[in-house]
């Protein structure tokens, strides 16, 4: 909207404001150097929109050094011209070309020198960090600043129209009111994380696969009957979904491995500590296992180097430990058994 003539008095309509105000609002840091032979001629301005600050007209900087801004700045050229720009990077000055209805953006909080000789017309709109966070978050209470990065040259058709829009909202005083400017700055903000954002990492979500309840309830079923013969059946009954979209789920859970996978590796396990268990206290402890039933560290590692075969896991196993007292295959002799555990083989199903 334009500024109000200064005289109380006068009855007339306002007159374009003769001043920028939108670079003095944003600017924390640096010096700003104008043309004093080329006055600033504004044609729209809009400075009471939260978090979001209109300015339309011809330019009068002649270059900025080491300008800190606290907000977004995005810059339009409506000119039928285009618009050069000399930025200093790390190894002196580079020119950068923004064709009519391009666009170049700058960072908030990110120092910025550059030079420019041009009275060309320009559109700029300067929008709060944390106001676009909570208009593109899901919840205005999780919101974080949305990050962006310096970009020159941006030819998206949709960026002008939409900064235009807002250009046509502030000329008309707003007649749409606040919805109609959160609305095209929201879709402005996503368009500008597309062109000009800064990619964030994103958390790795498992997609697919079993419920945690319904893979503990399988787990637990087999861990309950693990002499039985189990079926995939058996396993979809007790989770409550069908057999083909059992093994289709559980396959998504455990990519490349049976369902009954799982039960033969929980018989391996438990094989093999029952092996371990039966061994003599001293053997154990010379080997590491200081708690009765606990698994030695080959163990362990025969399980990884066979993961889909667990029996010849522990058949591999079982040759690494025969210590002295003569165990034979997998079942080792019962002389130093465990009170109440059976060192009986467990046959597979």
């Amino acid at each position: 909207m334009l500024t109000p003539p200064t005289d109380p008095g006068c009855c007339t309509a306002p007159r374009p404001a003769t001043h920028s105000v939108l670079l003095q609002s944003i600017v924390s840091a640096g010096r700003l150097t104008r043309r004093d032979s080329l006055p600033a001629m504004l044609t729209s301005q809009a400075l009471d929109w939260p978090g979001v600050l209109l300015e339309a007209g011809k330019n009068d900087v002649a270059a900025v050094d080491d300008v800190v801004g606290d907000r977004h700045y995005l810059s339009l050229n409506v000119d039928t011209k285009p618009l050069t720009l000399e930025v200093k990077g790390p190894s002196g000055f580079r020119p950068f070309t923004i064709l009519p209805l391009s666009a170049w953006v700058s960072p908030g909080h990110d120092p910025l020198t550059l030079r420019l000789n041009s009275a060309l017309r320009y559109l700029r709109v300067a929008i709060d960090a944390l106001h676009l966070g909570r208009l593109m978050g899901r919840s205005p209470d999780e919101a974080e600043p949305l990050r962006l990065r310096r970009t020159y040259g941006v030819a998206a058709p949709q960026i002008a129209r939409l900064m235009l829009t807002l250009r046509d909202e502030a000329d008309s005083r707003n007649p749409g009111g606040l919805a109609v400017v959160e609305a095209v700055t929201t879709a402005l903000g996503h368009l500008l994380v597309r062109h000009a954002g800064v990619e964030r990492v994103q958390p790795l979500r498992a997609r697919g696969g079993l419920s945690g309840v319904a893979k503990r309830r399988a787990l637990e079923l087999i861990d309950a009957r693990l002499d039985a013969r189990l079926t995939v059946d058996m396993l979809a009954r007790e989770v409550g979904l069908s057999p083909a979209h059992f093994a289709r789920v559980q396959g998504d859970s455990r990519p490349g491995a049976p369902p009954v996978s799982a039960v033969a590796s929980s018989r391996a396990r438990s094989s093999a500590a029952r092996a371990v268990r039966c061994r003599p206290l001293r053997y154990r402890t010379a080997h590491g296992l200081r708690r009765p039933g606990s698994l030695h560290s080959p163990l362990q590692a025969g399980l990884r180097h066979h993961p889909g075969r667990p029996h010849a896991s522990v058949a591999v196993l079982s040759r690494k430990r025969r210590g002295p007292i003569g165990t034979v295959g997998a079942t080792p002799a019962c002389r130093y058994r465990a009170p109440r555990e059976s060192c009986a083989p467990t046959r597979p199903g």
